[in-house]
């Protein structure tokens, strides 16, 4: 720009004998740097614009914001001022925490370890049971399953047999409430057998327990309850694919080995006064029907329909129906 104001290889230097020339240069250099400022001046002209734009539309924007947090400041303090109350009065609360369970830590140990404990005593129970023919009817608590088992294996069994006659009889109506609601289609059936049972006719409500249990294992898992595989329990198998929880798997525990129940054996030859399926639905045994026998099958049918509830569905194809 100033290369049209001064030639190049030019100087303007002062000229005593030249004045009126110097002053003719500075003029012109005067001139032509204001027509140079105005030129810029005019390029400059919307940058200018824009940045006053820009200013107008976020001036609203900022008097916003600011007014906010003005507004906001008393809030934030009472916020903070909440939060402090709050850790104070919490602090006492959670050092009594600490204390409680540094205290209940023995005893946590304790249930613990008596939990893990829990499924091999009660599978041992639950097999003495079944043993003798009686299963665990869901009204039956673990400390009386336990007793009983006890009173069993210590030679003791008429004892038992009595307790669990009169805990059956004592449950009836519960009973029957709980395996229709389980399975309302067969009601009807069930409900015909245990008034047969309360008008003492054993004769016809014993095999209908059964046979309704057998049903209702072949619903929930689709095996046959007393179906044998190799000599052992074919439900064995279908139950270890359902991959249970440890107190899961011992409650289903008497329904994956032998009992007498289950055994396809004449019964008068190993144990003649415990129920043996066999016996009965094949027409083997004829005396049978007694009011300790009508109790057992209720038993088990009370049994297998909780028990098995406790599983989900379990996919494939039913086993065929040979016993």
């Amino acid at each position: 720009m100033f290369a049209a104001v001064v030639p190049y290889g030019s100087r303007l230097t002062p000229c005593e004998n030249c004045p009126q020339m110097a002053n003719d240069d500075l003029e012109r250099f005067a001139r032509e740097l204001s027509a140079a400022a105005t030129a810029a001046s005019k390029a400059f002209e919307p940058l200018v614009k824009v940045r006053q734009q820009l200013v107008e539309q976020f001036e609203p924007i900022l008097r916003i914001s600011e007014d906010f947090a003005r507004s906001l400041a008393p809030t934030l303090v009472q916020i903070e001022e909440t939060q402090r109350r709050v850790a104070e009065s919490v602090a006492p609360m959670l050092r009594e925490w600490d204390r409680v369970q540094r205290q209940m830590a023995p005893v946590l140990l304790q249930v613990a370890e008596a939990v893990e404990r829990l499924p091999p005593r009660q599978k041992r129970a639950l097999e003495t049971l079944a043993s003798d023919g009686w299963y665990l009817e869901p009204g039956l608590s673990f400390p009386d399953l336990f007793t009983l088992a006890d009173l069993i294996e210590s030679g003791e069994a008429e004892q038992a047999r009595t307790r669990l006659i009169s805990h059956i009889d004592s449950r009836i109506d519960e009973i029957e409430a709980d395996v229709t609601s389980r399975c309302p289609g067969r009601a009807r059936l069930i409900g015909a057998a245990l008034r047969a049972h309360r008008a003492g006719d054993y004769a016809l409500s014993i095999p209908v327990f059964l046979a309704q249990a057998d049903g209702i294992c072949m619903d929930r898992v689709a095996v046959q309850l007393y179906k044998k595989r190799s000599g052992a329990p074919a439900l064995a198998a279908r139950l270890r694919i359902a991959g249970q929880t440890p107190l899961i798997d011992s409650l289903l525990y008497p329904l994956t080995i032998v009992t007498p129940l289950s055994a396809n054996i004449d019964p008068q030859a190993d144990a003649p006064e415990v129920l043996n399926r066999h016996g009965v639905l094949h027409g083997i045994v004829i005396d049978y029907d007694s009011h300790a026998n009508s109790c057992r099958a209720i038993s088990l049918l009370a049994y297998v329909a909780w028990v098995l509830d406790k599983l989900p569905p379990v996919s494939g194809p039913p086993t065929d129906l040979q016993s």
